[in-house]
């Protein structure tokens, strides 16, 4: 079960990093 909750961490981190990118093309 560990593993499922290296990936969600993973995951959200992925996702945390596109979040910013995004807003940092957004403000350029």
């Amino acid at each position: 079960m560990a593993w499922l909750i290296d990936r969600t961490e993973a995951l959200q981190e992925a996702v945390a990093a596109i979040c910013a990118e995004h807003l940092e093309s957004k403000t350029k």
